[in-house]
């Protein structure tokens, strides 16, 4: 069972956002979660993240002389969510995520450096255990494929033209889930369009469509592999944080029959069906290329 019994001693004072410890037990975040469900106190629109290193850092953190630091933290991951950066996660989404027959929980990790607080990371869980943590461009895969991203930054390396600065200013992702047999198969068809913000060598090479085109190419290949490697993340450690027992389940709720008591066992054979299509505008002249 995922649940246990409500601890009544246990109280947060919550008002914009709750930090967990990441030395706590998995009992510990059992029974923080069950509170969340069952507490009448709990706040579902409260944002969650979890520390690396000590929580009470972060709740004590200034964040640059901030009125409220605890809102300025939580609409730095609300931004960072937009921009690829960082998971927003509300109390209430993960309730909806634990109680959930397959689907798994995340969380944004948060870091203090100074006075200011950060998050690049996303931490996985299968059940109420900490199961990996992605990094700062698995983390933008793993947002890109939950449709959470609106916009952000995006760098590549041509090798005539330099480091070229893509702005994203649109994202958007269909995913789906499928049994082949017994294989459970995550598609994934993303569509992004980028404006070329900055290029290293464009005042000295005239720039070209065709350097455009190949900088849509290799725009396209970094961000599947980025989206690749937090797939691999997922159903290689038993989180199904990208909801694909669900999707399989919309599909086809006979199939989802079928495998729902060993899903845990099939979803890391899921194979993966990931496409990207980027399309770039110049910034000078504003027309697509």
């Amino acid at each position: 069972m995922r649940r246990r019994g409500f601890q009544k001693k246990l109280f947060f004072g919550q008002n914009r956002i709750v930090v967990f410890g990441s030395a706590i037990s998995e009992d510990e975040r059992e029974a923080c979660i069950d509170y969340f469900i069952r507490s009448n106190n709990s706040q579902p629109d409260v944002a969650l993240c979890l520390a690396d290193g000590d929580p009470k850092k972060v709740l004590e953190n200034e964040e640059h002389d901030a009125l409220v630091p605890a809102r300025a933290l939580s609409t730095m991951l609300k931004n960072g969510q937009e921009n690829g950066f960082a998971a927003y996660v509300t109390a209430g989404e993960l309730s909806n995520l634990y109680l959930d027959e397959t689907s798994d929980f995340y969380l944004p990790v948060v870091e203090v450096e100074g006075d200011n607080t950060y998050s690049s990371k996303t931490a996985l869980y299968d059940g109420a255990r900490l199961a990996a943590v992605l990094d700062k461009e698995e983390t933008l895969g793993f947002l890109i494929m939950k449709n959470k991203v609106s916009g952000g930054m995006l760098t590549v390396d041509d090798e005539r033209i330099g480091k070229v600065s893509l702005e994203i200013v649109a994202s958007h992702a269909i995913t789906k889930a499928e049994l082949n047999g017994k294989t459970p198969v995550f598609s994934a068809n993303i569509s992004l369009n980028l404006i070329v913000n900055e290029i290293e060598n464009g005042a000295e090479l005239d720039v070209t469509n065709s350097d455009i085109i190949r900088v849509e190419k290799e725009a396209q290949a970094e961000i599947e592999d980025y989206c690749r490697r937090a797939f691999d993340a997922c159903v290689q450690n038993s989180s199904d944080a990208l909801r694909i027992g669900k999707h399989i389940a919309r599909h086809s709720n006979s199939q989802f029959q079928q495998i729902k008591s060993d899903w845990k066992s099939l979803l890391p054979k899921t194979e993966a069906k990931i496409t990207v299509k980027c399309e770039c505008t110049k910034v000078n002249d504003n027309s697509k290329v």
